[in-house]
């Protein structure tokens, strides 16, 4: 064989290589998620915010229903989540 041709064959070789190495890392890291340290910062910067406060809180002109609980407007003679009439 001509040295030329095997170098050529030697330099495609190592560039198939170099293209499927790049390729199987990253599908391999599309499995794997995101690293560990980003996923551990993500998850204390979540915890860091501010809850909001449920609690008490009412919003004018809704009753809950007695059968599921749902809030149902107070002009509404049926719950649109179960269907029950309103008792009052």
């Amino acid at each position: 064989m001509d040295p030329i041709v095997v170098v050529i064959v030697v330099l495609l070789l190592g560039l198939i290589a170099s293209v499927s190495y790049k390729l199987y890392r990253k599908v391999r890291v599309a499995r794997a998620g995101p690293p560990k340290s980003l996923a551990i910062q993500r998850s204390q910067a979540v915890s860091d915010k501010p809850k909001a406060e449920t609690r008490g809180t009412k919003v004018i002109g809704m009753i809950n229903c007695e059968y599921c609980g749902s809030l149902i407007p107070q002009t509404e003679m049926t719950c649109p989540n179960c269907g029950a009439s309103r008792r009052k």
